[in-house]
């Protein structure tokens, strides 16, 4: 609420300040901006308008300020000087002067004050603020009473963030943080302690990308209230660039732990990125990459000269797994594709197809591919 003076014609343009608790860091409190906009008259010759305003210091919710505070803010406006600030009692009082080198004022030019930097961790409550105008004659000098609605300042994150935005188990992420009026905070995974560097509103840390999750959580707690903050780190699913040129195997894997690679199903570990030589009775050639919370894996058929493609796909996640097949023959060849699982059926008869299905992750999947069936060239292979 705010009672202006109809002449004067000054007002807040806003009445609530935020206290803070007294209980929390003094590094993590929040500052309050005011601004007054008044129209001020053409002054007099010789005179020298001066702006007063008060406020006070104690205990009592009808004070501005609490007495142990120290920070009262700070004041500027055009064409006035600011004088600084004096105490008498519990009254604080700032002082700004019409200045001389001030340009001469038009009759009612509208000036704005601005009152910044004031923290205070006085209680809620109403208080009052009086605006003392003098030197400006004309009927407009004299007191003004507003009243101000101070609430206390709420615990807030103002913002939590990770970089980079997407990682791999293991990388390190560089987490950053700002926060208000607050007494402790953490974060999880890891239970990192916000201020184990010193207390302060905005820091960072740097942490390991953690196994079997994608977020982190910033909790903070008040005296009087707890918030938290979620950020999420993409985890990008595993990689794998298979490219075979007659019986020599090349390829590239991203975004895994671990990289292998079979010839007819025995496996070894390999670099992520690397190329050999298969040997002479290699039928199929596999990549699996190893990652968290996903894996992929491809194996595939190697016949050299025959231009017959078939390739099965294994994501596999934390609760399930997705097989994929993907089969092409040449022109003029027939096939039938199978699946066995628990029991086996026919999901095609194209010589050109994809085939895809979920499964839980202890089922074994078998995908046998049927070239010519039924002539005397026929071949039968399975992944």
């Amino acid at each position: 609420m705010i009672v202006p003076n109809q002449d004067f014609g000054g007002a807040f343009f806003d009445t609530h300040l935020t206290v803070n608790d007294p209980e929390g860091k003094v590094s993590l409190y929040t500052d309050n901006t005011l601004y007054y906009s008044f129209q001020a008259p053409e002054p007099a010759e010789d005179a020298r308008p001066k702006l007063k305003i008060t406020a006070s210091a104690g205990e009592a919710s009808s004070h501005m300020f609490a007495s142990a505070d120290t920070e009262y803010g700070k004041m500027s406006c055009p064409c006035f000087d600011y004088r600084g600030i004096s105490r008498n009692g519990n009254l604080l009082s700032h002082t700004l002067t019409y200045t001389d080198e001030a340009a001469a004022l038009r009759d009612l030019t509208a000036l704005t004050l601005e009152w910044s930097g004031i923290v205070t961790t006085a209680s809620e409550g109403i208080c009052t603020v009086i605006v003392e105008v003098s030197g400006f004659g004309k009927g407009m000098d004299g007191k003004f009473t507003y009243y101000f609605y101070k609430s206390l300042a709420s615990t807030e994150i103002c913002y939590f963030r990770a970089s980079p935005a997407s990682a791999c188990p293991g990388e390190t992420i560089t987490l950053e943080w700002k926060v208000n009026n607050v007494n402790a905070g953490y974060i999880l995974p890891g239970g990192y302690d916000i201020f184990a560097e010193g207390t302060q509103s905005s820091s960072s840390c740097q942490v390991p990308m953690p196994s079997g999750s994608t977020s982190f959580f910033l909790y903070a707690s008040g005296s009087q209230q707890s918030v938290y903050r979620e950020v999420q780190v993409f985890t990008p699913v595993p990689v794998i660039s298979l490219l075979l040129e007659g019986r020599r195997a090349s390829w590239e894997c991203h975004y895994a732990a671990r990289y292998e690679l079979a010839e007819n199903g025995v496996y070894t570990q390999e670099k992520a990125a690397d190329s050999r030589t298969l040997q002479e009775d290699t039928l199929t050639i596999a990549i699996r990459c190893t990652g968290d919370p996903v894996s992929e894996e491809e194996k595939r058929l190697v016949l050299p000269g025959s231009n017959i493609l078939f390739i099965k796909y294994i994501h596999s996640y934390l609760a399930h797994k997705v097989i994929a097949v993907r089969w092409k023959l040449p022109k003029g060849r027939t096939a039938v594709v199978k699946i066995w699982d628990t029991s086996c059926y026919t999901v095609s008869c194209l010589p050109d197809g994809i085939w895809e299905y979920p499964y839980a992750p202890g089922i074994n999947v078998t995908a046998e591919l049927i070239v010519d069936p039924g002539t005397p060239q026929a071949l039968d292979f399975r992944l």
